[in-house]
């Protein structure tokens, strides 16, 4: 799932610029009710911007790779100052399995945002066999046939139901529960030992997402911060 961070933030940028200029002519003009309603523009968008820089935003998405937790479209909740400050160094027992995070590509210089959940930290071992990933050698997943709730979800994201394609249930140790799909499929198996100062993420969707399991792990200087919630076009809310 990708963040269209950059965009957002350029845009209410231009509209604290915009409202500072028209609130200028208004008051040249003496045009005292329409400077009013400007003022209250300026100051709308001056506080949005001034919460993002001092920790919240909220940005918009793309892409199904967080499905069934976040769908494309949702807006994402993303505190950037929930591992410490951005200009400090991040600790990495901070970190929570369970937590989705919000990162930079590892693509030098790059300006992308992605959006991912954490399931492995430092030391731990992660193993992909067929459809099921084990983390210290216990099993993530438990494969539960929802068949209506698939239905319901890509009915939503618009993308056609296969076969292949269930919705499996995790419960990790300390406590963190969710829901992933994942595409029953044989592939070949794989191991990643997380290394110092890496965690392992990977998108709830299984059967769609890129994550650790391409790239490999994840440097924790590349998390921008931790994703709270999301609202999705009905108004819904939903929690990670």
């Amino acid at each position: 799932m990708e963040i269209d961070r950059w965009a957002f933030e350029y845009w209410l940028i231009g509209c604290v610029c915009f409202s500072f200029l028209a609130l200028v002519w208004c008051i040249k003009k003496k045009e005292k009710k329409k400077s009013l309603f400007v003022l209250a523009n300026f100051c709308f968008f001056s506080v949005f911007l001034g919460s993002i820089w001092l920790g919240f935003e909220v940005i918009p998405t793309k892409g199904s790779s967080m499905a069934p937790t976040f769908l494309n479209g949702h807006w994402l909740v993303v505190n950037r100052n929930a591992y410490g400050w951005p200009w400090k160094k991040r600790a990495p027992f901070s970190i929570r399995a369970g937590e989705v995070v919000m990162f930079q590509g590892l693509e030098k210089e790059s300006h992308s945002f992605f959006v991912k959940r954490v399931i492995a930290s430092s030391g731990d071992v992660v193993k992909e066999v067929n459809h099921q990933i084990f983390v210290n050698e216990i099993p993530l997943v438990q494969w539960i046939d929802f068949k209506e709730s698939l239905q319901v979800l890509y009915a939503k994201s618009n993308v056609p139901l296969s076969k292949k394609i269930k919705m499996g249930q995790v419960s990790l140790q300390n406590g963190t529960s969710f829901r992933v799909i994942g595409l029953l499929n044989k592939g070949a198996d794989r191991v990643w030992i997380v290394p110092d100062n890496h965690v392992f993420v990977v998108g709830d969707n299984w059967a769609n997402s890129v994550d650790s399991r391409v790239f490999g792990p994840l440097p924790i200087s590349k998390i921008y911060g931790r994703v709270r919630g999301g609202v999705g076009p009905n108004w819904e809310w939903s929690v990670p």
